[in-house]
């Protein structure tokens, strides 16, 4: 899976214009974690879309923007972080 999203996103044939990664880095090492915010941030670029689902701080607090749900027993409810807003998990 990880060569054919590596291969749609340079190809401009096939452009992939957004995609949503759940969780998955909670077991990275410190260096794999950079490791894997620098290709989000790669992804991210040249007007792409990416959304990450994530419990991890050092994560959620490199992504531009935050939207934060919160369970209720109403539901739950989504808000948009202030921008540079430390994430509360």
């Amino acid at each position: 899976l990880s060569e054919q999203i590596q291969l749609l996103a340079v190809s401009e044939r096939n452009r992939l214009d957004s995609l949503f990664l759940d969780e998955g880095f909670g077991s990275l090492d410190a260096e794999s974690l950079e490791e894997a915010v620098a290709a989000i941030e790669q992804l991210g670029g040249d007007g792409r879309l990416v959304g990450v689902i994530t419990h991890v701080p050092g994560l959620a607090d490199r992504l531009p923007v935050k939207l934060e749900v919160t369970k209720s027993q109403r539901g739950s409810t989504v808000r948009r972080a202030p921008a540079g807003a430390v994430a509360t998990l």
